[in-house]
């Protein structure tokens, strides 16, 4: 065995550089650098990683004794221009620039990015300076990028405005906190006609979003706060994922998104009616995310297409109706009550998943609505999956008890859930397939750490 080992082939330096290329891409720079122990051939493939992310938030929590930011981008991008002579796949810079001198090193290394070509570019330089994105201009003149990502640029972004340059060869555009008013947006979506995916984050100045004339647009994500926003319009054939999250809730048309795939909602206070109205007007939905929407207190989904459908933590849903036929995914967070007196049709089974917090016990309440969840639902269901969150004393009585020894509640008229319980056995152990381990919680545990996991199988 010693000997295997000792002749044992170093696979990691024999991976291809297109496949290290990839493993890596997925780091920070300074996990990248640490790798260069891991192979004699990674010691200096680190320098020519074609990732260059620079953050001065990052680094300087990390690094408050050696060298400064700006010595660490330049020694790394020296050494990057002396071991590569490829093109850089993306080029991530967040800087803050306070004087002349550190104006003249953002400006060189833009001019090192050019001189190489790139394939993303993501910037946040700090405070908002002219100078600095005037050669930013020049550089996406002569590198379209596939991916542009922009925070705080809002200088940069009108002069894009106003300069008519097209970018042809972008895919994805992310804007973040940055001023649209106007018809700025407007322009800059018709300066990036092929564009494929687009992101506002955090943006202002706008009353109503509207996108036209993305022809080839697959997805559009809208992410708040956008205190003044009152409308979203997209007409877009092409578009298949739509995600809105913010705490305001503006009209949101996709009537013309004939192809929409996903519609996700998050954190928004959308009522009932608004709600109803987006959906109805959206019949080729196939997967719907409704996560955190407190003012929402009914709906009505009737669809034909919807395969799966998350609703999870709408703190004020009281009631809702899904007719939803083909429906096989339903995943659920929040209070038992709205899903047993729900109604709805459907032809086929549901796999439902339920996720439910018990902070403290496992109360009467519960108990009745869960009894009352499975006598009225039960026939809906192909599958039903109960994840118990701080539900470690329900765990363990379920483990321990037996219907000859309960007294609990003898001299109550009504009984608890242990009297209906005949049977309840370990069906499976998440990340763990010890048959010993499983026997003995299926026998008596005593202790249970709070952030493992049980299957139960119940026989009522």
């Amino acid at each position: 065995m010693v000997d295997e080992i000792s002749d044992a082939v170093d696979r990691i330096s024999d991976l291809p550089e297109p496949i290290i290329d990839h493993i890596i891409s997925f780091l920070r720079r300074d996990d990248v650098v640490r790798t260069s122990v891991l192979s004699k051939r990674w010691k200096h493939m680190w320098a020519s990683f074609h990732v260059l992310d620079f953050d001065q938030f990052y680094f300087e929590r990390l690094e408050k004794d050696k060298e400064t930011f700006f010595d660490h981008v330049e020694r790394s991008l020296s050494r990057f221009m002396e071991y590569s002579d490829a093109r850089i796949w993306k080029f991530r810079l967040v800087v803050k620039v306070v004087d002349f001198i550190s104006a003249t090193l953002v400006e060189k290394w833009m001019k090192v990015i050019v001189k190489r070509g790139f394939e993303e570019l993501d910037l946040w330089i700090y405070p908002d300076i002219r100078s600095c994105y005037l050669l930013i201009l020049s550089v996406l003149a002569s590198n379209s990028p596939k991916v542009l990502k922009l925070r705080e640029c809002s200088v940069l972004v009108h002069h894009l405005n106003t300069t008519g340059m097209k970018f042809m060869s972008l895919r994805k555009l992310t804007l973040d906190t940055i001023k649209l008013g106007g018809k700025l947006l407007d322009n800059i979506i018709s300066t990036c006609p092929l564009i494929e995916e687009l992101a506002l984050i955090h943006c202002y100045g706008l009353s109503k979003i509207q996108v036209n004339g993305l022809h080839v647009i697959k997805r559009f994500d809208v992410i708040g706060p956008w205190k003044e926003l009152e409308a979203i319009e997209v007409n877009a054939s092409s578009l298949v994922y739509f995600h809105y999250d913010d705490e305001y809730a503006p009209f949101i048309d996709l009537s013309k998104c004939q192809n929409l795939k996903h519609l996700s909602i998050w954190n928004s206070t959308i009522e009932a009616a608004s709600f109803d109205e987006l959906i109805s007007k959206t019949p080729s939905v196939e997967v719907l995310d409704v996560i955190s929407c407190d003012m929402l207190e009914t709906f009505h989904i009737s669809s034909l297409r919807l395969k799966r459908f998350a609703l999870y933590d709408c703190k004020r849903l009281a009631w809702f109706d899904l007719d939803a036929p083909n429906l096989n995914l339903f995943l659920y967070k929040g209070n038992l009550g709205p899903l047993t007196t729900s109604t709805g049709a459907s032809s086929g089974k549901w796999e439902v998943k339920l996720d439910y917090y018990f902070y403290y016990d496992f109360d009467t309440l519960t108990q009745l609505e869960l009894r009352k969840l499975i006598s009225r639902k039960s026939h809906q269901f192909k599958a039903l999956t109960l994840s118990l969150a701080y539900g470690l004393r329900l765990c363990k009585e379920l483990l321990v008890c037996q219907k000859d020894d309960i007294d609990c509640c003898d001299s109550w008229r009504v009984k608890c859930w242990r009297h209906y319980l005949k049977a309840a056995t370990v069906e499976g152990y998440e990340g763990m397939e010890d048959e010993r381990l499983i026997a003995f919680l299926d026998a008596a545990a005593k202790t249970l750490p709070g952030d493992q996991k049980i299957q139960f199988r119940l026989k009522w």
